[in-house]
């Protein structure tokens, strides 16, 4: 997904619940107040009109077409078309909560539970056109930059700089704020910079990203968010999945996430490049 057509029409439908989850923090309270009644009720979503759903909600029809606008939908008849797909996908599943009482076994269980569906939710969101276009961007830049701030996005930041290094790119991650946007300023029009961020409101990553572009550089970003900081400032989207089924679990499911989109980018690439050694012998 472009940064510009975050708000535009997708090619296909990507799963109504797993889009609320990511563009949730971005919504208005009337729009939240429509999000928690899809995601507490998606099978009653299926059997009501638009106004139907408006007055269960509370709110105007505005607001839900507001919702459906931000979730790239074309009508709220294409959002129950994906919502109905979603549930009748044999993919789709509820991992259960963890709890304070649960023993050791049931959290592995739980865990690894919750590590699955992310990764399929993920798996459904990832434009397959997108990933192309991304996978393109990198294979043939002069030079990659990776930003990222925090615990869980730093670290993956520079597993991307040592495994893009191995395939002879140029490549160096930055965590720290400052050196980001320095960095970034000196990019130049046969550049890629990547932004991570799980939540996309990071506004050091965005800041940098948006250097970068005005220095000519391609950006694109991986992120839950396309309406975030992070997503507005990026070129392209590699969207994940955002499942919280507990209070730090964002921390679990974030990284699974992430990594698997970084894993698939980095294999396709890898591909890329090996394709190109091929037609050139």
């Amino acid at each position: 997904m472009t940064s510009s057509d975050s708000t535009s029409l997708k090619p296909h439908y990507t799963p109504c619940m797993t889009l609320i989850r990511g563009v949730y923090p971005q919504l208005t309270q009337s729009e939240r107040t429509v999000a928690d009644f899809i995601l507490e009720n998606p099978g009653k979503v299926l059997r009501y009109s638009i106004a139907e759903i408006g007055k269960q909600s509370g709110v105007g029809l505005a607001t839900v077409n507001r919702l459906c606008t931000k979730l790239n939908y074309r009508s709220y008849s294409d959002m129950k078309i994906a919502l109905a797909i979603e549930l009748l996908s044999p993919d789709y599943s509820v991992p259960d909560p963890v709890q304070p009482t649960d023993d050791a076994a049931t959290l592995l269980q739980k865990i690894m539970s919750i590590g699955v569906q992310n990764l399929k939710d993920t798996a459904a969101l990832l434009d397959p056109a997108a990933l192309t276009e991304a996978t393109g961007m990198i294979a043939n830049a002069e030079r990659v930059e990776c930003y990222a701030t925090g615990g869980l996005s730093g670290p993956i930041a520079h597993m991307t700089q040592h495994r893009l290094l191995n395939l002879g790119i140029a490549c160096t991650a930055f965590n720290d704020p400052h050196q980001q946007v320095v960095s970034a300023a000196l990019l130049g029009s046969h550049d890629v910079a990547i932004g991570l961020s799980h939540s996309g409101e990071s506004e050091y990553v965005a800041q940098a990203l948006q250097t970068a572009r005005e220095a000519g550089a391609r950006t694109l970003c991986v992120t839950s968010s396309p309406h975030s900081l992070v997503g507005r400032s990026a070129d392209l989207i590699l969207l994940i999945a955002n499942r919280e089924t507990f209070v730090w679990s964002d921390q679990v499911t974030s990284r699974m996430s992430m990594l698997g989109v970084l894993d698939t980018l980095y294999a396709a690439v890898a591909l890329h490049k090996y394709r190109q050694q091929l037609d050139s012998d």
